[in-house]
């Protein structure tokens, strides 16, 4: 695939290289990353109101709207886990797929944009319009998005 032409600040076509593992598995575009922080209310005996909020976990995700595999399908990467013949095997699948390491590298500058820890898939689902090519739009679940330069 071209490298994205740039028509004044905005991109017309992927410019994002996303690897897992150091191997470079697609192109995207339309890239969300959201960190998500649980807190519960600490509350005292008596009172209505919470004297503070306790964080519990934090926690990442990452999808992306325009998502182009280079080669093969998430499940023959490792990616995604693969059926089973059964339930229990299905859950062993899931289970088995270790904790993986992705980066979006800007393919323009070859800079890394973002460093993910602990990514799990989340799932994918495809979009299909008149004129347009298919979009294939993903979600990972993350440990933790570390952006570059911040380590």
């Amino acid at each position: 695939m071209a490298l994205a032409p740039v028509i004044g600040s905005q991109l017309t076509a992927p410019r994002v290289a996303f690897s897992i593992n150091g191997i470079q598995i697609a192109w995207c575009s339309g890239i969300n990353i959201g960190l998500n922080l649980q807190h519960e209310p600490m509350m005292a005996v008596g009172s209505f109101e919470p004297i503070e909020f306790v964080p519990l976990s934090a926690g990442s995700t990452f999808s992306a709207s325009t998502f182009s595999l280079v080669t093969e399908n998430f499940a023959t990467l490792g990616i995604q886990a693969s059926m089973g013949q059964t339930p229990q095997q299905h859950l062993l699948n899931l289970l088995s797929i270790g904790n993986q390491t992705a980066v979006l590298t800007d393919t323009k500058t070859g800079r890394i944009i973002y460093t993910l820890y602990n990514v799990k898939f989340g799932g994918t689902s495809t979009g299909i319009t008149p004129n347009t090519m298919t979009m294939l739009d993903v979600q990972f679940y993350v440990g933790r998005a570390v952006p570059f330069g911040a380590e």
